[in-house]
């Protein structure tokens, strides 16, 4: 029901998406407005800015409740733990950091990377982090412990966006090398890699089932990418899919662009595996 933006102008903004009406404006950065996240529970937002900070705001009031303070440099990504109690802030300072969402106390550092994190994501259960960086890599982290536990490798150019499977087996990476890579969490291993856009790939975003995924470039609308049904056949059931579920990623889709899996079950088909 509502979009949430940030912006140049040092704002994030709550939108009507019916309607596209400005709902409220968040305003207290001093410097761009980089990333943005819900609360699970839909009642927080969480800005995080080229001043160095995160804030944690009252999505109904507009009040800003805290401040999250300890990055030397810009903080460019965000997100919120499952259970909503604890946040992760990526930095141009190269570290990521876990923080307490109720005292705003930093709890943890995660140093690895060699150029800025640019994507952050909780595991499904809450266990560990994935982290995305200029320097090309992904990176899987001990939520407990801070020890980096695996590195991704592959892409040719900064990793924008990481997502995970809901099942927490498996990640997805958008990068500027005009691909998204499907990996597989446990092992490290490269299982397929999604080229078609013309330029960066700058978003990433499964669908809650784990089906498909969709990505986000910079030069063209979003694309629609069917999940190797092999590596998904343990824990997804084969029947039709209800289209109108697309829905559920808040993205229009040109729907004549998508068919439905064939009705004995057998496989997927999507737009690029038409051609």
């Amino acid at each position: 029901r509502f979009l949430v933006s940030g912006s140049g102008d040092q704002t994030a903004k709550l939108w009507n998406l019916e309607t596209g009406q400005e709902i409220r404006t968040f305003a207290g950065h001093s410097g761009d407005v980089s990333s943005v996240a819900l609360s699970p529970d839909g009642r927080f937002l969480v800005s995080g800015s080229w001043d160095k900070t995160a804030k944690l705001w009252n999505l109904g009031t507009g009040q800003e409740i805290r401040t999250f303070a300890g990055h030397s440099d810009g903080v460019l990504s965000v997100a919120f733990s499952p259970d909503g109690r604890f946040l992760v802030t990526g930095s141009e300072d190269k570290t990521a950091k876990l923080w307490n969402l109720e005292t705003g106390q930093e709890i943890r550092a995660f140093a690895g990377h060699s150029d800025g994190v640019l994507s952050v994501a909780f595991s499904p259960d809450g266990r560990f982090l994935v982290s995305g960086s200029g320097d090309q890599t992904a990176k899987r982290w001990n939520l407990e412990t801070g020890q980096e536990i695996r590195t991704f490798a592959g892409h040719s150019d900064d990793v924008f966006s990481v997502a995970l499977s809901p099942d927490g087996r498996f990640l997805i990476t958008g990068s500027g090398d005009q691909t998204a890579k499907l990996w597989n969490l446990e092992t490290g291993q490269e299982i397929r890699t999604f080229a078609g856009h013309s330029g960066f790939v700058s978003w990433v975003a499964l669908s809650p089932d784990g089906r498909f995924f969709v990505t986000v470039g910079s030069t063209q609308q979003p694309k629609l990418h069917w999940l190797p049904w092999t590596y998904f056949e343990e824990v997804v059931r084969p029947e039709p899919y209800d289209l109108p579920q697309l829905k559920a990623l808040g993205l229009q889709f040109e729907w004549e662009d998508v068919e439905e899996m064939d009705r004995a079950g057998r496989r997927w088909k999507g737009p690029e595996e038409r051609k």
